[in-house]
Protein backbone atom coordinates (compact mmCIF):
# COMPACT_ATOMS: atom_id res chain seq x y z
CA UNK A 1 0.00 0.00 0.00
CA UNK A 2 1.13 3.32 -0.95
CA UNK A 3 0.79 6.22 1.30
CA UNK A 4 0.78 9.94 0.40
CA UNK A 5 0.05 11.47 3.35
CA UNK A 6 2.50 14.30 3.51
CA UNK A 7 3.21 13.68 7.17
CA UNK A 8 4.47 10.12 6.20
CA UNK A 9 6.47 10.63 3.30
CA UNK A 10 8.27 13.55 5.14
CA UNK A 11 8.78 11.18 8.42
CA UNK A 12 10.00 8.59 6.31
CA UNK A 13 12.18 10.96 3.90
CA UNK A 14 14.13 12.28 7.03
CA UNK A 15 14.92 9.00 7.70
CA UNK A 16 16.16 7.47 4.66
CA UNK A 17 18.45 11.29 4.82
CA UNK A 18 19.82 10.09 8.23
CA UNK A 19 20.05 6.28 7.58
CA UNK A 20 22.31 7.92 4.29
CA UNK A 21 24.26 10.55 6.28
CA UNK A 22 27.31 8.26 6.97
CA UNK A 23 29.92 11.32 7.16
CA UNK A 24 28.38 12.33 10.74
CA UNK A 25 29.68 11.71 13.83
CA UNK A 26 27.88 8.81 15.61
CA UNK A 27 26.57 7.34 12.47
CA UNK A 28 27.81 3.97 12.93
CA UNK A 29 26.09 3.96 16.41
CA UNK A 30 22.64 5.01 15.15
CA UNK A 31 22.09 3.52 12.27
CA UNK A 32 20.82 0.46 13.22
CA UNK A 33 18.58 1.87 15.27
CA UNK A 34 16.98 3.55 12.54
CA UNK A 35 16.68 0.85 10.22
CA UNK A 36 14.33 -0.90 12.59
CA UNK A 37 12.38 2.27 13.21
CA UNK A 38 11.91 2.48 8.99
CA UNK A 39 10.81 -1.53 8.84
CA UNK A 40 8.56 -0.94 11.78
CA UNK A 41 7.15 2.63 10.43
CA UNK A 42 6.90 0.84 7.10
CA UNK A 43 5.24 -2.05 8.23
CA UNK A 44 8.02 -4.20 7.12
CA UNK A 45 7.49 -2.97 3.46
CA UNK A 46 3.82 -2.87 3.37
CA UNK A 47 3.26 0.62 3.92
CA UNK A 48 5.31 2.26 1.25
CA UNK A 49 5.86 6.68 0.80
CA UNK A 50 4.25 7.38 -2.56
CA UNK A 51 7.54 9.39 -2.80
CA UNK A 52 10.95 11.01 -1.36
CA UNK A 53 11.23 14.60 -0.41
CA UNK A 54 14.72 16.55 -0.18
CA UNK A 55 15.96 16.38 3.12
CA UNK A 56 19.08 17.57 4.48
CA UNK A 57 20.67 16.88 7.58
CA UNK A 58 23.83 18.70 8.67
CA UNK A 59 23.64 17.63 12.63
CA UNK A 60 22.64 14.39 13.69
CA UNK A 61 21.58 15.23 17.20
CA UNK A 62 18.99 17.50 15.14
CA UNK A 63 18.07 15.34 12.58
CA UNK A 64 17.17 12.97 15.29
CA UNK A 65 15.26 15.70 16.85
CA UNK A 66 13.40 17.00 14.59
CA UNK A 67 12.73 12.64 13.43
CA UNK A 68 11.55 12.49 17.01
CA UNK A 69 8.92 15.08 16.84
CA UNK A 70 7.77 13.99 12.60
CA UNK A 71 7.09 10.29 14.71
CA UNK A 72 5.07 12.04 17.65
CA UNK A 73 3.02 13.90 15.08
CA UNK A 74 2.31 10.23 12.83
CA UNK A 75 1.18 8.92 16.47
CA UNK A 76 -1.17 11.49 17.49
CA UNK A 77 -2.56 11.81 13.72
CA UNK A 78 -2.99 7.76 13.47
CA UNK A 79 -6.51 6.37 13.23
CA UNK A 80 -5.61 2.78 13.15
CA UNK A 81 -4.35 0.36 15.44
CA UNK A 82 -1.89 -1.10 13.70
CA UNK A 83 -0.17 2.01 12.30
CA UNK A 84 -0.61 4.08 16.12
CA UNK A 85 1.53 0.58 17.38
CA UNK A 86 4.40 0.29 14.30
CA UNK A 87 4.55 4.02 14.80
CA UNK A 88 5.52 3.97 18.70
CA UNK A 89 7.44 1.16 18.36
CA UNK A 90 9.49 3.14 15.83
CA UNK A 91 9.49 6.42 18.13
CA UNK A 92 10.74 4.09 20.88
CA UNK A 93 13.97 2.72 18.24
CA UNK A 94 14.30 6.22 17.67
CA UNK A 95 14.46 7.26 21.04
CA UNK A 96 17.24 4.42 21.78
CA UNK A 97 19.08 4.91 18.66
CA UNK A 98 18.97 8.78 19.97
CA UNK A 99 19.98 8.11 23.45
CA UNK A 100 23.17 5.62 22.33
CA UNK A 101 24.42 9.00 20.94
CA UNK A 102 24.97 12.31 22.82
CA UNK A 103 25.60 15.59 21.31
CA UNK A 104 29.07 17.36 22.27
CA UNK A 105 29.97 21.03 23.12
CA UNK A 106 30.09 22.16 19.78
CA UNK A 107 26.76 20.53 18.63
CA UNK A 108 28.32 17.66 16.99
CA UNK A 109 26.93 14.42 17.76
CA UNK A 110 30.09 11.95 19.59
CA UNK A 111 29.46 8.32 20.98
CA UNK A 112 30.97 7.43 24.47
CA UNK A 113 32.24 4.46 25.33
CA UNK A 114 31.71 2.94 28.51
CA UNK A 115 35.35 2.15 28.92
CA UNK A 116 36.30 4.96 28.29
CA UNK A 117 34.31 6.71 30.48
CA UNK A 118 35.63 4.45 33.34
CA UNK A 119 39.17 5.36 32.06
CA UNK A 120 39.84 1.47 30.73
CA UNK A 121 42.38 1.10 28.10
CA UNK A 122 42.97 -1.61 26.01
CA UNK A 123 46.22 -3.11 25.23
CA UNK A 124 47.32 -5.61 23.33
CA UNK A 125 48.87 -8.89 24.60
CA UNK A 126 52.38 -8.90 24.35
CA UNK A 127 54.26 -12.42 22.84
CA UNK A 128 54.98 -12.82 26.35
CA UNK A 129 51.56 -12.65 27.49
CA UNK A 130 50.08 -15.07 24.88
CA UNK A 131 49.14 -18.82 26.67
CA UNK A 132 51.41 -21.54 25.37
CA UNK A 133 49.24 -23.04 22.81
CA UNK A 134 49.08 -19.65 20.58
CA UNK A 135 53.03 -18.97 19.90
CA UNK A 136 53.12 -16.64 16.61
CA UNK A 137 53.39 -18.62 13.83
CA UNK A 138 51.57 -22.01 15.03
CA UNK A 139 48.70 -21.59 12.73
Amino acid sequence: MYDETPEFVYAVSLLAALEAATGLAGHTTVLPFLGMARAELTDFGQRRPIRYDAAHIDYLGSGLAELDQCFTALLAQSQGLQHSLRTESALRLLRRGAAAVSDGPDGRTTTTSPLAAEGATHHPPTPASRPPSIKKGSM
